[in-house]
Protein backbone atom coordinates (compact mmCIF):
# COMPACT_ATOMS: atom_id res chain seq x y z
CA UNK A 1 0.00 0.00 0.00
CA UNK A 2 1.49 3.66 -1.44
CA UNK A 3 1.51 6.34 1.63
CA UNK A 4 0.12 9.57 0.65
CA UNK A 5 2.82 12.43 -0.09
CA UNK A 6 2.50 15.10 2.49
CA UNK A 7 2.85 18.10 0.45
CA UNK A 8 -0.03 16.80 -1.68
CA UNK A 9 -2.12 16.51 1.53
CA UNK A 10 -0.62 20.00 2.54
CA UNK A 11 -1.59 21.79 -0.38
CA UNK A 12 -5.08 20.64 -1.00
CA UNK A 13 -5.79 21.30 2.69
CA UNK A 14 -4.31 24.92 1.59
CA UNK A 15 -6.16 25.01 -1.63
CA UNK A 16 -9.81 24.48 0.48
CA UNK A 17 -8.93 26.69 3.09
CA UNK A 18 -8.26 29.75 0.82
CA UNK A 19 -11.69 28.56 -1.24
CA UNK A 20 -13.56 28.79 2.28
CA UNK A 21 -11.96 31.70 3.37
CA UNK A 22 -12.24 33.92 -0.13
CA UNK A 23 -16.05 33.55 0.12
CA UNK A 24 -17.21 37.13 1.33
CA UNK A 25 -20.07 36.65 4.51
CA UNK A 26 -23.69 37.16 3.27
CA UNK A 27 -24.75 41.35 4.52
CA UNK A 28 -28.59 42.16 5.17
CA UNK A 29 -28.73 45.87 4.68
CA UNK A 30 -31.78 48.27 4.07
CA UNK A 31 -30.61 48.95 0.21
CA UNK A 32 -27.77 48.86 -2.25
CA UNK A 33 -26.36 50.84 -4.88
CA UNK A 34 -27.43 48.92 -7.92
CA UNK A 35 -24.91 50.30 -9.70
CA UNK A 36 -22.66 48.30 -7.98
CA UNK A 37 -24.95 45.59 -7.46
CA UNK A 38 -26.42 42.35 -9.86
CA UNK A 39 -29.56 41.57 -8.84
CA UNK A 40 -29.50 37.45 -8.79
CA UNK A 41 -32.97 36.61 -7.43
CA UNK A 42 -35.62 36.48 -5.04
CA UNK A 43 -35.34 34.70 -1.60
CA UNK A 44 -38.07 33.87 0.48
CA UNK A 45 -38.20 31.33 3.96
CA UNK A 46 -41.22 30.60 5.60
CA UNK A 47 -42.19 28.80 9.02
CA UNK A 48 -44.92 27.75 10.35
CA UNK A 49 -44.43 29.08 13.55
CA UNK A 50 -45.69 32.47 14.16
CA UNK A 51 -45.78 35.29 16.92
CA UNK A 52 -46.12 32.87 19.56
CA UNK A 53 -42.91 32.19 19.17
CA UNK A 54 -39.76 34.42 17.92
CA UNK A 55 -38.41 30.69 16.06
CA UNK A 56 -40.40 31.02 13.41
CA UNK A 57 -38.84 34.57 11.92
CA UNK A 58 -35.16 32.43 13.00
CA UNK A 59 -36.22 30.04 11.02
CA UNK A 60 -37.74 32.48 8.08
CA UNK A 61 -34.93 33.98 7.98
CA UNK A 62 -32.27 31.09 8.40
CA UNK A 63 -34.00 29.25 5.04
CA UNK A 64 -33.93 32.67 3.01
CA UNK A 65 -30.37 33.66 3.70
CA UNK A 66 -29.22 29.96 3.18
CA UNK A 67 -31.23 30.65 -0.91
CA UNK A 68 -29.07 34.37 -0.95
CA UNK A 69 -25.70 31.74 0.16
CA UNK A 70 -26.46 29.04 -2.77
CA UNK A 71 -26.85 32.52 -5.51
CA UNK A 72 -23.28 33.15 -3.64
CA UNK A 73 -25.04 36.74 -3.05
CA UNK A 74 -22.95 39.60 -1.16
CA UNK A 75 -26.08 41.30 -0.39
CA UNK A 76 -29.46 40.63 0.99
CA UNK A 77 -32.44 43.42 1.17
CA UNK A 78 -35.63 42.52 3.07
CA UNK A 79 -38.55 42.92 0.65
CA UNK A 80 -41.15 41.67 2.61
CA UNK A 81 -41.26 40.21 6.43
CA UNK A 82 -44.84 38.66 7.46
CA UNK A 83 -45.56 37.49 10.87
CA UNK A 84 -48.99 36.55 11.95
CA UNK A 85 -50.14 34.26 14.48
CA UNK A 86 -50.14 31.17 12.11
CA UNK A 87 -46.90 31.27 10.24
CA UNK A 88 -44.15 33.53 8.78
CA UNK A 89 -42.88 34.94 5.58
CA UNK A 90 -39.73 36.76 4.94
CA UNK A 91 -38.79 37.84 1.36
CA UNK A 92 -35.86 39.59 -0.23
CA UNK A 93 -33.42 40.16 -2.96
CA UNK A 94 -30.29 38.87 -3.53
CA UNK A 95 -27.36 40.65 -4.80
CA UNK A 96 -23.98 40.86 -5.64
CA UNK A 97 -21.86 43.73 -5.00
CA UNK A 98 -18.75 44.85 -6.37
CA UNK A 99 -16.55 46.78 -3.36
Amino acid sequence: MKSLNPSILLSSFLYLLTACASTPPLQQVPSVDESRCQLLGTVSGTSMVGKASFIGSDNAMFAATEQAKALKATHLVWTNVKTEYDGTLMQGKAYKCRE
